[in-house]
């Protein structure tokens, strides 16, 4: 009863391939692991990007907020718009360092999207502000030529107030037109004639 003799040939052939099939099952079971370690980090750091992106877009809001306190007279200053996204950027910058390397860059890109949003915002509000602040300077500068007719009445200076009145309401008019439109600052100027007579008229009888 003879032994059944493998080739040396065959025997390297079996060797080998029960060897890679041993490793292919041990790295079978370990990728799945891996990969589900991997899947828990993605969320972990989802995660936290989420939770710091939402603390940062509460600073970024109130460094807003006290930035439009500080420019409302100078709404569209460049410089200090610039400024402002400086600011943006040590919000975010103070906040990186604590996402892992790797996600970093997922980071960023909502950080971006942040000063994006918040920029468009300012936008907006810069072009609004300086509509008010127009709005604003010629119910200021009415009332002023209002008092300058009071006193062209005490005096009985009609010629003064017909010409000061002539040339405040052109001037007025342009700057309105040019800030808030033709038809909004006509509509400001409405009355303003009717006003500036009547204060003249009341200085007159005093």
């Amino acid at each position: 009863h003879k032994m059944a003799i493998v080739p040396t040939t065959e025997r390297k052939y079996y060797d080998n391939t029960l060897k890679q099939n041993t490793l292919a099952t041990y790295a079978g079971a370990l990728l799945p692991a891996a990969q589900n370690m991997q899947e828990q980090v993605a969320e972990q750091q989802s995660i936290k990007i989420d939770t710091l992106g939402t603390e940062a877009r509460m600073k970024m809001n109130d460094i807003t907020n006290q930035w439009r306190i500080d420019n409302e007279s100078n709404p569209t200053d460049e410089l200090s718009i610039k400024n402002l996204q400086k600011q943006y950027d040590e919000v975010l910058q103070s906040y990186r360092g604590q996402i892992d390397p790797l996600y970093r860059s997922q980071w960023d890109i909502m950080g971006n999207k942040l000063k994006g949003a918040f920029g468009l915002q300012n936008q907006e509000w810069g072009i609004k502000q300086k509509q008010t602040n127009a709005q604003n300077d010629i119910v200021r500068n009415m009332k002023n030529y209002e008092d300058i007719a009071f006193g062209y009445g005490v005096n009985g200076n009609t010629a003064s107030a017909q010409a000061d009145f002539e040339q405040s309401y052109a001037k007025l008019l342009d700057y309105g037109a040019k800030n808030l439109g033709a038809e909004t600052a006509s509509a400001l100027l409405n009355d303003y004639e009717k006003k500036y007579y009547s204060a003249f008229l009341s200085g007159m009888i005093d």
